[in-house]
């Protein structure tokens, strides 16, 4: 989930549903946040604060953030995500815990934090607007792609 979507009402009281998972019987959730900065035109606190605080917070919820994965290369990026597999095996080896003993207990389950532009690897830019880490990268940041040969280059396509 984005960070502008983390701080809705719904969604910020959602980060406590990990109280209610039994790693007895229950399956489990592997939550993903992406600080962008963005929700919609307006910056978000998640991504406004120190590196440490969301970390802290999601800790004190009862996860067990791997702190934040941030880099702008999209190869060592998807290096990193390595660390989706890490996670995996920490939730495997917390239920088999459980399941083994039949004792549930309250885990801090792993999740994944992210940090990287909101519209990375599109666009850096169009028409002389700045797109990637900026609030235009929201929804459809080309909308002329079908008119605009530009725009058609700048997705990846080829004008016919």
């Amino acid at each position: 989930m984005g960070d502008g979507e983390a701080e809705t009402g719904p969604l910020a009281t959602s980060w406590h549903i990990n109280k209610f998972l039994n790693p007895v019987r229950d399956v489990a959730v592997l939550p993903v946040l992406h600080l962008n900065g963005y929700k919609i035109a307006n910056p978000t606190i998640l991504s406004r604060v120190s590196t440490e605080e969301p970390c802290s917070l999601l800790r004190g919820y009862g996860w067990n953030p791997p702190c934040l994965v941030e880099d702008s290369d999209p190869a060592a990026m998807h290096r990193t995500m390595a660390l989706m597999e890490t996670a995996v095996l920490e939730i495997r080896s917390l239920q088999q815990q459980a399941r083994k003993s039949g004792e549930p207990f309250r885990p801090h389950w792993p999740m994944i934090m992210l940090r990287f532009p909101k519209g990375w690897t599109g666009p850096k830019e169009m028409d002389d607007r700045r797109l990637e880490g900026f609030w235009r990268s929201h929804q459809v940041p080309l909308a002329q792609v079908k008119t605009n040969p530009a725009q058609l280059a700048a997705a990846g396509g080829v004008a016919a």
